[in-house]
């Protein structure tokens, strides 16, 4: 680009852009923010009392997918990156992100996704003052801060939150959901709030014994394609690219998505099918699944006890 073309560039983002900017994030502030969490705060309060606050464990930092959700709201064009940055164009920092980690500039880049962040105009995602205020609070009401966002940022290649735990603004992928029941596990164990505990769970322990049925994840594989057809992640509707089922577990998942059936359905059938193929883990697994549903249900606790005792023993004899 020549230094007229930049000229004529910045002198097209006049001043009323910055001021539309402004207007925009004026109810957007530090101090706006602190109020809106002290006011529910107090509320909980109010209801529960302050030693339920304490024991909520509600207080932990907001995450978001850095490196692969784009903001919301663009403004600019590739071709005027620098100058709208310049003006705080969150689509500029999000593509100067991009750009800078293909030059494997870490650092540069994980300070433009931020950027991108804090100047996205579709308040979809929370400015990192918020945190602040959650950790600060946090500490006025002895309650346990626990670093949400640091887990997934240590999850995530680079240090940057992608994808691999963060499906978009929002949702955390599985991989995320079990990186902050993690940390909120170690920190309820650091603290000893309920005491020492007597039997701890080993990270690879949990990882492998994740409460999920294959069913289920065809079935939120489904709803995400879906959601992700639609705006704001596309300019307009799209038709929706559903996963391949492999085999009769997807088509279970497959049907929960068309809502043919409800969740008590799903894992009722996947237990029929795991004792079909003779498959005793995937029975078990189905078989606990289904007691924490139906707590109340002593009769079927007291069989999955059974069954648990029954299967474990001959996994033992299948393995040794």
């Amino acid at each position: 680009m020549s230094s007229d073309n930049y000229q004529d560039t910045q002198a097209n983002l006049n001043q009323e852009t910055q001021d539309n900017y402004q207007d925009t994030h004026s109810n957007l502030n530090q101090e706006t923010q602190q109020t809106n969490i002290r006011n529910s705060v107090d509320t909980h309060r109010s209801i529960n009392g302050t030693e339920e606050i304490k024991l909520a464990l509600a207080r932990f930092a907001l995450t978001q997918n850095a490196k692969t959700q784009a903001p919301m709201l663009q403004q600019g064009e590739l071709e005027v990156l620098h100058a709208m940055a310049n003006l705080r164009s969150a689509n500029a920092h999000y593509w100067l992100g991009q750009y800078s980690l293909s030059k494997f500039n870490i650092p540069l880049a994980k300070q433009h996704f931020e950027a991108a962040r804090q100047n996205d105009l579709l308040r979809f995602r929370g400015p990192n003052e918020i945190n602040g205020i959650i950790k600060k609070l946090a500490e006025e009401f002895s309650a346990i801060f626990v670093d949400a966002n640091l887990a997934l940022e240590r999850a995530s290649p680079q240090g940057i939150i992608d994808e691999s735990v963060m499906i978009e603004h929002l949702h955390p992928t599985v991989k995320g959901y079990f990186e902050i029941s993690d940390v909120f596990y170690t920190a309820l164990k650091k603290s000893e709030l309920f005491g020492k505990f007597r039997n701890e769970i080993p990270r690879s322990q949990a990882q492998s014994d994740i409460p999920l049925l294959r069913a289920e994840v065809y079935w939120g594989a489904a709803k995400i394609a879906g959601l992700m057809a639609d705006y704001p992640f596309t300019d307009e509707p799209k038709r929706v690219v559903l996963p391949l089922k492999i085999n009769e577990l997807d088509e279970i998942g497959f049907a929960a998505y068309k809502k043919k059936i409800d969740w008590m359905t799903l894992a009722t059938e996947t237990q029929k099918l795991a004792k079909k193929n003779n498959d005793v883990e995937l029975y078990l697994r189905t078989a606990k699944l289904l007691a924490d549903a139906i707590p109340n249900d002593s009769e079927r606790s007291f069989n999955t006890g059974i069954q648990l005792i029954q299967g474990i023993n001959r996994l033992k004899q299948f393995v040794f």
